[in-house]
């Protein structure tokens, strides 16, 4: 429905003697009307101005968070590329209400990377920084499974890292290695790229140890070659087919002394640096030659239970990850590190 307009307003003629007065008025106190107009216009833009500034940089902070965290379908979690990125972007939105959701992701992922330290660490800047925030006051966080009102994720997080550090104390071979026995043989494998020595694990893999043992003293391993590598995995050695350069490098990874063993599994796991022997099926007979270490950092738990670790790698884990960090067509090196010779240290 179109608006009606309204009656045009009636004109009035001044007179020259109003006119004159009004030129005078407008010639005295037209400076300071027009300053004070200025003045009001300012303030009036600057208030404006200031909103919408501070919520573009809200906005922005925002949108900052959103570029490095990706919700799931339906909002049930939460993923974030890693601790230091998202540490990174919590200080540098912590003028805004971003900066506290951030330092809370933050620490939800240092404890999802069982990163503990990290994730009190974390907290606490969260709370020295956000003292009055709902993440740090309010409790938002019921009791699972026990009586009681509800935590704040302050007293939700400080109570969970305990639980899962007495635990881990309760539990040590699953988050590490058993520390190898003084006595424990160890030797020395002298690379084209280095020195690696390695300790051998008697008391849980004794005949995949002895065996070890026993072909580095006959000098079994002289020639052979890292023939198969997969970055942030392992790098395998082990294979007498690999001794020459006019072998057929189709073989490599076939061969072997003429015999196998059998799995020596449940005691230690694939942790990085964990010295194993190769399979050709999980759960089945193990090479009595070919072995690999494992080079992820995380090391390689799938395999825990089916494949055995029978060492660990000692000294010389720069070396491993040269050998990891060659060129490769597939899992062949194209510039294949050779086992020179091994040295014995004690047995």
């Amino acid at each position: 429905m179109a608006k009606a307009h309204k009656a045009p307003t009636q004109v009035s003629i001044a007179s020259t003697e109003a006119e004159s007065d009004l030129r005078d008025f407008v010639t005295r106190y037209w400076p300071h009307a027009a300053g004070l107009a200025v003045v009001i216009t300012g303030v009036i833009l600057f208030r404006q101005n200031s909103a919408a500034s501070a919520e573009s940089h809200e906005l922005e902070a925002w949108g900052q968070l959103g570029l490095n965290a990706s919700f799931d379908e339906g909002f049930g979690s939460v993923s974030v590329p890693s601790a230091s990125i998202i540490g990174d972007v919590a200080n540098q939105v912590s003028d805004s209400s971003a900066g506290p959701w951030a330092k809370a992701l933050e620490v939800g992922k240092r404890l999802r990377d069982d990163d503990l330290a990290g994730a009190r660490a974390a907290l606490d800047e969260l709370k020295t920084n956000w003292p009055d925030h709902a993440l740090v006051r309010d409790p938002l966080f019921a009791r699972k499974g026990e009586d009681g009102p509800a935590r704040s994720l302050a007293n939700h997080v400080n109570s969970t890292v305990a639980a899962l550090e007495a635990w881990k104390e309760a539990h040590p071979f699953l988050f590490q290695q058993p520390a190898l026995p003084a006595d424990a043989p160890r030797v020395r494998l002298n690379t084209s790229a280095g020195s690696m020595v390695v300790g051998l694990y008697e008391e849980y893999a004794p005949e995949h140890a002895a065996n070890f043992l026993k072909l580095c003293k006959e000098g079994f391993y002289d020639g052979t070659k890292f023939h198969r590598v997969i970055a942030d995995f392992m790098i395998q050695a082990g294979d007498p087919n690999s001794k020459t350069e006019e072998s057929d490098e189709n073989t490599w990874g076939q061969g072997g002394p003429g015999f196998t063993l059998e799995p020596e599994v449940g005691s230690v796991w694939h942790f990085k640096g964990a010295l194993a022997a190769a399979a050709t099926m999980a759960g089945g007979p193990t090479s009595g030659s070919q072995f690999y270490i494992v080079t992820g950092a995380d090391g390689r738990h799938e395999l825990d239970g089916d494949y055995t670790v029978f060492g660990m790698l000692l000294e010389g884990e720069d070396v491993a990850a040269t050998i990891e960090g060659g060129a490769v067509l597939g899992d062949k090196p194209q510039e294949p590190v050779t086992i020179e010779s091994t040295e014995v240290l004690s047995e």
